[in-house]
């Protein structure tokens, strides 16, 4: 498992978001270095991942949606601050919690693991997490994948000093079916055939000229700009395939 983020919410489960514009940063991974954090970050680049692979453009928008609704981390709270402490105490609050809530031991010592056959009912997942927590957590399902586990805490004291007690959840409340819960393993072994002959291909090459377009599902991601590049916006550019050489396009 990896970590979404780390934000306040009502006791209704709503939350505020962007509450101070004036503190956005753009530079996480500065911030931290500059505070010599480098296992701080060695363990967020491997846990706290964006699932487009631009972990500092995650970081940066969990960082300026939800920490500026946190009240103890103003810098009128610290004695003493320095630029922008508040930074580093936010991500390693995050990270220690997150440390402390091993998701898939959890669910694994209940008989519950990744499969692409098995389902789960949300009973069983939720009387796993429970137990290990103390309390009721949010469970969140992407169709019927398994796909989130939120953990709610009350704080004694402020988020840099303070004790995350374990609590139920406050308004939010789990949107899994009761039964057929498919939790995928996170990557899939990749399968290929072969009978160790080469293939002729069949039909007319073709000749003219194109873009490639990146797709995910039925949606449009953009073109294909080089090899394993993309873009969202702007003019495609415009391939014709080649007729010698390494590679069979050649972009225009």
């Amino acid at each position: 498992w990896t970590i979404h983020g780390l934000w306040p919410d009502h006791c209704d489960g709503l939350y505020d978001a962007h509450c101070d514009l004036s503190r956005q940063y753009t530079n996480i991974t500065v911030i931290l270095q500059s505070y010599s954090k480098t296992d701080l970050l060695a363990y967020m680049n491997t846990y706290w991942k964006d699932y487009q692979s631009n972990d500092e453009n995650f970081w940066e928008h969990e960082w300026d949606k939800h920490r500026p609704c946190i009240s103890t981390l103003e810098p009128s709270c610290y004695n003493g601050y320095t630029g922008q402490e508040e930074v580093v105490d936010f991500f390693e609050i995050a990270m220690s919690l997150f440390k402390g809530l091993d998701s898939y031991a959890t669910l694994a010592n209940a008989g519950i693991v990744p499969s692409t056959m098995a389902t789960y009912t949300l009973v069983k997942i939720q009387a796993a997490l429970t137990a290990a927590h103390g309390f009721p957590v949010t469970v969140a399902c992407c169709g019927s994948r398994l796909d989130e586990i939120w953990y709610h805490f009350n704080i004694l004291g402020s988020v840099p000093t303070g004790i995350f007690v374990p609590t139920s959840p406050n308004g939010s409340k789990s949107d899994c079916a009761e039964s057929g819960i498919s939790y995928l393993p996170k990557y899939l072994p990749a399968t290929s055939t072969s009978n160790g002959a080469s293939s002729t291909p069949t039909g007319t090459p073709y000749l003219g000229k194109g873009c490639l377009k990146a797709c995910a599902g039925s949606a449009n991601k953009g073109c294909l700009i080089s090899a394993g590049t993309s873009y969202t916006t702007g003019i495609c550019p415009t391939y014709t395939p080649a007729t010698s050489g390494k590679s069979p396009l050649r972009n225009e």
